[in-house]
């Protein structure tokens, strides 16, 4: 998954803004997908490859439209990482 198609996944469910450099939306994505937010930023620079893992698992939510809302919901809304 490249950089761009990892943005517009965040953004799609709802997680970033349009704007790559939004480290909040970035971070919430970190805490829900179990990285560290510095490496969630590194992938949206194309500065270290996205995970397969964790592409498929981006893949998917967009298929079964989850929503950043459902995610949380799903995961409960107290989420460390």
């Amino acid at each position: 998954m490249p950089p761009d198609e990892f943005l517009a996944a965040l953004k799609r469910l709802g997680f970033a803004r349009s704007d790559a450099a939004n480290d909040l939306g970035l971070s919430e994505a970190a805490r829900i997908i179990g990285y560290s937010p510095r490496q969630v930023r590194a992938w949206s620079i194309g500065a270290n490859p996205i995970p397969p893992g964790v592409a498929f698992a981006l893949r998917l939510m967009l298929k079964l439209k989850l929503s950043a809302d459902k995610v949380r919901d799903l995961l409960g809304r107290d989420i460390d990482g």
